[in-house]
């Protein structure tokens, strides 16, 4: 059993890496991915842990850049954990989020939402990562506003443009060249996540980046991906000899349609694409 794109607490996940190693192992695991959204910061835990179980890992990360007005993901195989450049990003980011959601918890009080809840009691749920929004609902889940497994339904109801809690987003993400740029710079293979997802949201940016010159792979094995999609990305890696990858997006409770690790079923090309990158 394989899964080459997972979430951690080190980005938007609710799962520690020793914790996701932890059900791999029992699942009978051969190797993994932790693809925190643009953060290497989980990484060091990953690689000890890996060691301490036995299971091979790629290094890899998910970078979000901005493209036409559209927030996208890319994700970064093989990239090298230490790398000073990827080190400065994640923490540059982890800063400008805590900041942000600082205000956000500051306007909550202000409107009377929240009551004797400290800042520390919100930021003890980061759990080594920024505080992304699910886990800012959880503080508010474990206080009694609502239920745990509501959380993903009042993201909308907290963050979006009427929320309760809305600032702009106004981090400076790199544009989709700058982005692979960043990628080989750190070591990386660039990939391109879940393609369906830009394809829904604008199908000529879609064409554009599955045929772009600069990717090394496509993401073909995702829960978004339909079969119609899957048939025209294989027939772009073949022909163009790409890597071909795939996996759950697991975020642990922090998932509108909750699924297990591993259990999107990858074929030979996904590994044989990534095994090269395993450590």
């Amino acid at each position: 059993m394989y899964d080459f794109h997972m979430h951690t607490t080190f980005s938007d996940g609710s799962k520690t890496p020793k914790e996701i190693f932890h059900m791999a192992k029992e699942l009978g695991f051969k190797a993994l991915s932790i693809t925190d959204h643009d953060t290497v910061l989980g990484l060091r835990e990953a690689h000890e842990t890996s060691r301490e179980f036995g299971i091979p890992y790629v290094p890899a990360l998910e970078l979000t850049v901005k493209e036409s007005g559209i927030k996208l993901h890319v994700l970064a195989y093989g990239i090298n954990r230490d790398s000073s450049i990827a080190v400065d990003y994640s923490l540059k980011l982890k800063k400008y989020m805590d900041e942000k959601s600082l205000g956000q918890i500051q306007v909550l009080r202000s409107k009377g939402l929240i009551d004797g809840i400290s800042d520390e009691e919100f930021f003890k749920e980061a759990k080594g990562g920024p505080l992304y929004r699910a886990k800012f609902l959880k503080t508010l889940s474990d206080k009694g506003y609502f239920k745990e497994e509501e959380i993903m339904k009042r993201l909308n109801e907290y963050f979006g443009k009427d929320g309760y809690c809305y600032i702009e987003d106004e981090f400076p993400y790199m544009n989709f060249k700058e982005g692979c740029k960043f990628i080989k710079e750190i070591g990386g293979k660039i990939v391109l996540a879940h393609p369906n997802k830009i394809k829904k949201k604008n199908e000529n940016l879609y064409s554009e980046l599955i045929n772009s010159e600069l990717l090394d792979g496509i993401e073909v094995y995702h829960p978004s991906i339909t079969e119609d999609t899957e048939k025209e990305l294989m027939e772009i890696i073949q022909r163009k000899g790409l890597l071909c990858t795939g996996g759950t997006d697991f975020h642990g409770i922090y998932m509108k349609n909750p699924r297990n690790i591993g259990t999107v079923n990858l074929p030979d090309i996904v590994i044989e694409s990534l095994e090269k990158f395993m450590i």
